[in-house]
């Protein structure tokens, strides 16, 4: 079959025509800290490093602050939609590695795909993520009630290269204790509460429900480098962690691809960003421009 020319380009490039690809963390998603289904809150002094949406409203206590707060905007209802979506994609990664209830000690995990019932960690509980050394490690956790951390619990990764991807999926609630140190990409399909001077250092809040951040807590998307061996991405998110069919696909060498969910495709659809959109459009015009002077010639 004759590929049209615009595709055969592209395919040249290494890059995938999107066509029908639907994002797992699309460009509405992506722009948020934190997302609520109803409301979000923070307290006085509590700092949030990029945007708050909610769909009912948002209310900071005194000396908070955020990049922005959008309200019931088309970027907001958009971006929920896409959470709902991305969830379900994660849902069909399966259980893999099943863990207990409770995490009463300190636990290192290496790479994959991690699930309990509910989990709750004790306090004081050190939970360390092992990237082994390796490129674009990830650990996607799916837990179907409620992910609970004790108070000053914290969760670090090490010996992982660039593009470490760390990500929460519950179908019910997060409840981040006090002093608590946390990263990831958090989808809660209830409510998340941040306790009293917890930290959450590198990550999103995203929540079907309300988003409740205490006083004098922390979140911040963008401050991802976790230690000198580990190259965090803006979001808490690997670049190019593509999932297909409920499996994670071979990363593609391609700059801040988008999570992408494409049922019945046998190759990971990336998104290029904007830019790479622009010179691929520029490279058109001016393959057009060579062609019209050899017709002329």
């Amino acid at each position: 079959m004759k590929l049209p020319f615009a595709s055969t380009l592209l395919l040249s490039l290494g890059i995938v025509a999107p066509g029908f690809a639907t994002p797992l963390v699309g460009v509405e998603l992506a722009r948020f800290s934190v997302l609520a289904g109803g409301y979000a809150t923070y307290g006085a002094g509590a700092n949030v490093s990029g945007e708050v949406g909610a769909t009912s409203y948002i209310t900071g206590g005194a000396g908070s602050n955020s990049a922005a707060d959008r309200t019931n905007t088309v970027s907001v209802t958009g971006a929920l939609g896409e959470m709902a979506a991305a969830q379900i994609a994660l849902n069909n990664m399966g259980t893999g590695t099943v863990l207990g209830a409770t995490m009463a000690g300190n636990q290192t995990l290496i790479p994959g795909v991690y699930s309990a019932s509910a989990l709750t960690t004790a306090a004081g509980t050190i939970l360390t993520l092992d990237g082994g050394g390796a490129d674009n490690p990830y650990w996607i956790f799916n837990i179907p009630t409620y992910l609970v951390t004790g108070a000053s619990t914290k969760i670090d990764v090490v010996n992982a290269g660039a593009n470490a991807s760390v990500v929460w999926n519950t179908g019910g609630y997060f409840s981040m204790g006090a002093g608590t140190s946390f990263l990831g990409t958090v989808m809660s399909g209830a409510y998340i509460t941040q306790g009293a001077g917890s930290k959450f250092q590198c990550g999103n809040l995203f929540a079907a429900s309300y988003v409740a951040i205490s006083a004098g807590s922390h979140v911040s998307s963008t401050n991802c480098h976790g230690n000198a061996t580990w190259a965090g991405s803006e979001s808490g998110l690997g670049a190019g962690l593509d999932i297909v069919d409920g499996a994670v696909q071979a990363r593609l060498a391609l700059p801040r691809l988008l999570l992408v969910e494409s049922a019945g495709q046998a190759e990971p659809v990336p998104v290029p960003e904007p830019g790479t959109i622009a010179m691929l459009l520029l490279g058109l015009g001016l393959i057009t421009v060579l062609g019209g002077f050899r017709r002329a010639a």
